[in-house]
């Protein structure tokens, strides 16, 4: 199972890499989000104090910076981060790019691990409620993101082989892009 899983992400890889620079990509939200967000070349102003927590927490450089791209972006009043390594490094990610944002019950953003008990139908209502939902380390459980999507309604989801982002706006249709995250 797990060879044919890698498998496929080895072929999908070209395809993947030009979604990741937004080509083939139609919707005019979902190829500015890429091309803002997922796809970012340039430095951040922050990168540095977020790499030093990365390290100081154990967690990925990658992912934290890829959550503060999205909190930059998108600017949620409230967020939730599950428990994981490094939570304290995500949360200082989400509260460098969204000053504003307090930590909720009921978030506009929640951050995950991919594990196999996941409270889908909370991060569901998330996504109904219009907010966005990035899971990471998908790699070990890729059922979560699954399980995720069948679960959710109008929005668009980015999906790589490490990470996912879900977002769910309803004016957005109903789109998946696997992209190189």
């Amino acid at each position: 199972m797990k060879a044919i899983r890698r498998l496929r992400m080895a072929v999908s890889g070209p395809r993947r890499l030009a979604r990741s620079h937004g080509f083939g990509i139609h919707s005019p939200w979902a190829y500015d989000f890429v091309r803002r967000v997922v796809s970012q070349p340039c430095a951040y102003y922050d990168y540095r104090r977020l790499d030093k927590a990365a390290r100081e927490f154990g967690a990925s450089s990658r992912a934290v910076r890829l959550v503060f791209r999205v909190a930059l972006h998108l600017r949620p009043n409230s967020y939730a981060v599950g428990p994981m390594r490094g939570a304290e490094a995500i949360i200082e990610a989400i509260r460098r790019g969204a000053p504003k944002a307090f930590l909720s019950d009921l978030p506009e953003m929640a951050v995950i691990e991919a594990a196999e008990n996941a409270p889908i139908g909370a991060l569901a209502a998330v996504l109904r409620r219009g907010g966005v939902v990035v899971i990471l380390r998908n790699s070990r459980y890729p059922a979560t993101a699954e399980r995720l999507w069948m679960q959710s309604c109008p929005g668009i989801a980015f999906r790589g082989s490490r990470m996912a982002i879900f977002v769910g706006r309803r004016e957005l249709s109903r789109q998946q892009y696997n992209v190189w995250l």
